[in-house]
């Protein structure tokens, strides 16, 4: 069985600003794939805490899944962060930016601007994204 670990980020989160619903809506949907979620934990909008929690995270799950509280938003130090940890470059990704866009156009108030949404499509390789 694969080790797993939700790793919330965020400083409304981390402050109790906003009720975290979305680690409770992932547990169950790692138990409803068959794996096991062994840790979960909240960072604040911090690059350095991040790089640490992720570093730390990597040692012990084979599974690391990153969440926000208010989704992509320009404080969103997950890329940065995931990069330095694994000791990448983040990387443009052009065949990213229009499922980036199309999703921006969707009704979600948190959600960018659709010109300042392209910045998510920098991602540091090599890694797998599930979107839903």
């Amino acid at each position: 069985m694969k080790h797993t670990q939700i790793i919330t980020t965020g400083s409304e989160l981390l402050l109790g600003e906003l009720v975290d619903t979305n680690t409770a809506f992932i547990a169950r949907r790692l138990r409803s794939i068959g794996l096991n979620l062994y840790y979960k934990m909240t960072v604040g909008d911090n690059v350095e805490r991040m790089v640490e929690s992720l570093r730390h995270a990597l040692t012990r799950s084979d599974v690391i899944v990153t969440t926000g509280g208010l989704g992509p938003t320009v404080d969103d130090v997950t890329r940065q962060a995931v990069a330095q940890a694994i000791g990448r470059e983040l990387v443009f990704r052009p065949d990213s930016v229009d499922p980036i866009l199309g999703a921006a156009r969707a009704p979600t108030p948190a959600f960018l601007p659709l010109p300042s949404t392209q910045w998510a499509a920098w991602e540091p390789p090599p890694l797998e994204f599930w979107i839903y």
